[in-house]
């Protein structure tokens, strides 16, 4: 997925999904900066999603994670 500018139509950024199961969580790789997104579909409970997980193992960075219960 390539991610523009809204005004002039530039790309910013270009985005992978590496893993989601369609319930909890959707893991998404923004080439060229090597970072990680993380998506929750539920509020977090203090058990690590399967996202979390891998994100663990994919990276040592510093983690963005976004919590949205509006996915349907």
């Amino acid at each position: 997925m390539r991610v523009e500018e809204e005004e002039y139509q530039k790309e910013i950024a270009q985005m992978y999904l590496v893993y989601t199961d369609y319930s909890t969580c959707a893991l998404l790789y923004y080439e060229g900066k090597d970072e990680y997104e993380l998506w929750l579909y539920q509020k977090p409970n203090g058990v690590a999603s399967n996202c979390e997980l891998l994100l663990a193992l994919l990276s040592d960075k510093t983690r963005n994670v976004h919590y949205t219960n509006d996915c349907s």
